[in-house]
């Protein structure tokens, strides 16, 4: 919620531009995208490097989040089969993602980003205000800003998985570092 007060704020003081939908979604669409690639190359490398499934795990979830922003609207089907998918192998291999789920810190942040998707998904779909049309009795009611709210929520959700990925490969590396004799 404080980064769609701070967005809100930012979009109604014109800072950056911001009250524009078109200049502040044109940053945006930039910075998600590239947020969700460096956390899919990221968690792959890392997994490349330890071999820990949790890393592999997020990766591809990164990859799949990322072929539907880079799609559009009309490949959300390629985002649902790929979390049906993880889901299914997550719950089947809970030992296997023991780092992500064993972690406060990677599984809060890792639920954080779903429900900044999922509440940037009630804006872009027009939920919210449907609903605010619906309790305050007003068809011509709007939230204001709310494109620039919306893009700015998803790419705070790219952040963090981006933090959730830095925060497993540190715990791997830490992990690594105890299991390695000393000298």
């Amino acid at each position: 919620m404080l980064v769609s007060v701070v967005v809100y704020k930012l979009a109604e003081a014109n800072i950056f531009g911001w009250s524009s939908t078109a200049q502040c979604k044109l940053v945006m669409e930039i910075i998600h995208p590239s947020l969700l690639a460096g956390s899919a190359l990221l968690a792959l490398a890392g997994w490349r490097y330890s071999r820990n499934t949790s890393l592999a795990f997020v990766g591809v979830m990164c990859a799949f989040t990322l072929a539907r922003e880079l799609g559009g609207q009309g490949t959300s089907f390629i985002l649902y089969i790929g979390l049906i998918g993880l889901i299914t192998y997550g719950y089947n291999n809970l030992d296997k993602l023991a780092t992500l789920l064993e972690s406060r810190l990677a599984s809060s942040l890792m639920a954080t980003a779903f429900i900044i998707y999922a509440i940037s998904q009630l804006l872009d779909r027009g939920v919210a205000m449907r609903v605010g049309r619906l309790l305050l009795w007003d068809a011509s009611w709007e939230i204001p800003f709310t494109s620039q709210m919306e893009e700015s929520l998803e790419s705070f959700g790219g952040l963090c998985l981006v933090l959730t990925v830095v925060v497993l490969i540190v715990l791997v590396v830490r992990d690594n570092l105890k299991s390695s004799p000393s000298k």
